[in-house]
């Protein structure tokens, strides 16, 4: 999983909100105005998620979700749409295509990023795997490997693994990875997640280094 986002929308000045919102929020975007420019970009490089309008001229969103789910190397990219259209019929017809979720316009942008993160989050779930550059988790089978060899983690250290690269660039602050990792009612000391980080740096090796301290906050995934 990268942290690239296609975003198709023909309105300049929405491009430049969703731009702003997501980079804002650790990922990287490319724009598109039109849906065949989208097909273009698909060509050379596959994103995490892509944000689609229906207006769009030319090829509407309908068609290109369409599209994008009748082809094998693009089907299990999960898509967004993000209409002013409210009509209920529409979002049936997007979300029976293929969408993951349906966002009416107006948003806000704090629902946008936790939408997004959580479709993410429920993509990988269902794939049952996670890479980042050499770095593969199993879901399914409770394995990692580094570098292309296995790697042994605790049952705690691998669940924070698994947090830490579901969303590679983000910045995750403390509390939120012990509530996510430990769980909401955690009785722990926060120092006990350096710990965990410190060890699991270790096991990794050199792949330990995507581990990042971000000072006063947290950690992220380089």
């Amino acid at each position: 999983m990268n942290n690239l986002i296609y975003i198709t929308e023909d309105d300049s000045s929405i491009r430049s909100l969703y731009e702003c919102t997501f980079e804002n929020a650790g990922f990287k975007t490319q724009c598109f105005e039109k849906a065949e420019q989208l097909f273009e970009a698909l060509e050379n490089k596959l994103p995490s998620i892509i944000i689609m309008d229906l207006m769009l001229p030319e090829m509407d969103g309908i068609t290109a979700i369409g599209k994008l789910k009748a082809n094998p190397k693009y089907k299990d990219i999960p898509v967004i749409i993000i209409s002013a259209n409210s009509e209920e019929t529409v979002k049936v017809k997007g979300l029976n295509i293929g969408a993951e979720d349906y966002i009416e316009k107006p948003f806000g942008v704090l629902e946008l990023c936790a939408r997004v993160k959580k479709v993410l989050s429920r993509s990988i779930n269902q794939n049952g795997i996670i890479k980042h550059k050499d770095i593969q988790i199993d879901i399914q089978k409770h394995t990692v490997k580094a570098g292309g060899k296995d790697v042994a983690l605790t049952p705690k250290e691998f669940d924070l693994l698994v947090y830490l690269l579901s969303s590679p660039g983000n910045v995750l602050k403390r509390d939120d990875i012990l509530n996510n990792v430990w769980g909401e009612n955690y009785f722990t000391e926060t120092r006990t997640l350096d710990i965990h980080i410190k060890s699991l740096r270790q096991k990794l090796g050199r792949q330990g280094d995507y581990i990042t301290t971000v000072r006063g906050v947290g950690f992220k995934t380089d």
